[in-house]
């Protein structure tokens, strides 16, 4: 079970009733005993008790994690991340050959089933990207269990500079904590250094690439933008709405939106959604998350934009490009 999910926390919640129960009835039989009960009674009451008082507290525990996500696996529990490589990492992705993605995926698929899987992205197509980095490709770990369903992607930009301290995520961490959340979401990690010029990359080239590597679909998409990048959100947003359908503006704490964005923001076209993730709330006419921790805003932001993305898709039992056998009668 994911440690953030939610069939963790009704088993631990069922347990806990159990054996409260259990504890109730065991009191009441107890009550009037035997001298050689007694003796038994005096051991197994505080044994019991104890007993479900420790569950209830993990599970009031398993309950607050999974609303903070303070950590995110089981791996990050227990003090890391395993890599497909068998190594064991809290920041480092593995990196992906530039072609036949798909078919390494699958090779990886006894650790992706588990914890799902972070690695760097090459496409030989990148090359024309001019990024600063290759992007870092979180995938889930139902990616691995479902080899048919076709899954949302949320896209992620920075500026290449802004490190922890400054956008509160490093790109590799972040990943693999995605990855091992179990949200059912490609989310694609990209820094960028020009982002006028990047406009079209995450508009047309990225997403057409990306959706010839992995099983994707071609609508529904989400965007984060930190800090100065949160323009660049906005303008895929509300310039492609036939593929962004979500957006999330995060404030990292030294770039909130200016007034200019924010008026742009408010006029966001309708079926559009659009939340701002700062310190403080967003002006009038505004969707926005107070979050005053920094480091803390991103997640929150991935949180919002997985509820804005559809379901994973099956693909379709007919092709609707293929005309019907027999033609039209």
């Amino acid at each position: 079970m994911s440690l953030t999910g939610l069939p963790l926390l009704i088993t631990g919640v069922v347990v806990t009733l159990v054996l409260a129960v259990a504890t109730g009835l065991y009191w009441r039989w107890t009550a009037r005993a035997t001298q050689r009960v007694v003796l038994v009674r005096t051991v197994l009451r505080p044994l019991a008790l104890l007993l479900t008082e420790a569950v209830a507290v993990a599970t009031a525990a398993i309950g607050a994690n999974r609303a903070l996500e303070i950590y995110p696996s089981w791996s990050v529990l227990f003090g890391g991340a395993r890599t497909v490589d068998g190594a064991r990492t809290a920041d480092k992705a593995t990196t992906a050959p530039s072609a036949g993605l798909e078919e390494w995926l699958h090779g990886q698929a006894k650790h992706g089933r588990g914890s799902g899987l972070a690695f760097a992205w090459k496409p030989a197509e990148a090359l024309a990207w001019r990024l600063p980095s290759p992007p870092v490709v979180a995938v889930p770990d139902i990616y691995f269990q479902d080899r048919v369903a076709r899954f949302p992607v949320i896209v992620v930009v920075a500026p290449s500079r802004a490190r922890a301290a400054a956008a509160g995520w490093d790109d590799d961490r972040q990943a693999l904590q995605i990855a091992h959340s179990g949200r059912p979401a490609v989310v694609v990690f990209v820094r960028l250094d020009d982002p006028a010029a990047a406009l079209p990359v995450l508009a047309t080239a990225l997403p057409d690439q990306l959706g010839r590597d992995l099983r994707v679909q071609p609508v529904g998409w989400a965007v984060a933008g930190v800090g100065p990048d949160q323009r660049s959100a906005l303008d895929l947003l509300q310039q492609n709405g036939d593929r962004y359908r979500a957006a999330a503006l995060v404030d990292d704490g030294t770039h909130g939106p200016d007034a200019h964005l924010v008026d742009r923001a408010r006029h966001a076209a309708p079926g559009l959604s659009l939340r701002l993730v700062a310190a403080t709330p967003a002006a009038a006419g505004l969707d926005s998350d107070v979050v005053h921790q920094p480091t803390a805003r991103l997640t929150a932001a991935l949180r919002w934009l997985g509820h804005q993305t559809p379901p994973p898709l099956a693909s379709p039992l007919v092709d609707p490009a293929v005309p019907a056998s027999g033609g039209t009668r």
